[in-house]
């Protein structure tokens, strides 16, 4: 887990303002930095991450987020994952 808690206000700290957790991965170079919420949030949280200048150095470190929204469909928990990797901003 990337987040912090601090007992004395009582809320969690995403690293970087956007990231819930890091994964690395022998096969493929950088961090991954996860921000998972609910389906009906994601792109809210999107929004956020794009509007802090953390989100843009970890993009361009060569580091790819993930953001995973939940929902339960039919009694079961599903995602839908939207991967951003600095690739994919160059045009």
């Amino acid at each position: 887990m990337a987040e912090s808690y601090n007992a004395h206000i009582q809320r969690k700290r995403d690293l970087y303002g956007f990231i819930d957790i890091v994964a690395l991965h022998l096969d493929k170079p950088g961090v991954l930095g996860v921000q998972t919420t609910t389906a009906p949030n994601l792109a809210a949280r999107i929004a956020k991450a794009e509007r802090l200048p953390y989100y843009w150095l970890w993009l361009a470190c060569s580091n790819d987020v993930e953001f995973h929204g939940w929902k339960k469909e039919k009694g079961r928990w599903v995602v839908k994952i939207t991967t951003v990797s600095i690739a994919d901003l160059i045009v």
